[in-house]
């Protein structure tokens, strides 16, 4: 996948997660599993991955000392769990996500070249 798909993939999914819900973020990452040839999967994995860690990243920033206490409280609610671990198992749903994203994507891609293929 180009770099130029893989932004506006991240962008899409963005843009979905801001206006729509976080579970529509999985558009970009259906969008990112259409442009990718190779490995579609994976580069919807990255693309949910690199925006949901940029949308992290943005809180951490913007309220930081909000964002640690809900992590904290989280934490404890999980258990005697490190104040890290609400935010792994976050990236790590949208790695799964992502992955499901690019999967799916990759479904017209392929059917469409092998579409041109046979006609």
């Amino acid at each position: 996948m180009s770099r130029k798909n893989f932004i506006i993939s991240v962008l899409v999914a963005l843009i979905a997660h801001y206006f729509l819900g976080w579970q529509y973020s999985i558009i970009g990452a259906f969008l990112a599993g259409y442009f990718s040839h190779k490995s579609p999967v994976r580069s919807g994995a990255l693309t949910l991955l690199v925006s949901w860690g940029a949308l992290i990243a943005y809180n951490y920033v913007v309220a930081a000392s909000e964002v640690m206490a809900m992590t904290a409280v989280v934490a404890a609610i999980v258990g005697e769990a490190p104040a890290f671990l609400p935010v792994a198992i976050t990236l790590f749903i949208s790695v799964l996500m992502g992955a499901v994203g690019g999967w799916a994507g990759a479904v017209p891609s392929k059917s469409k070249t092998k579409a041109e293929r046979d006609g």
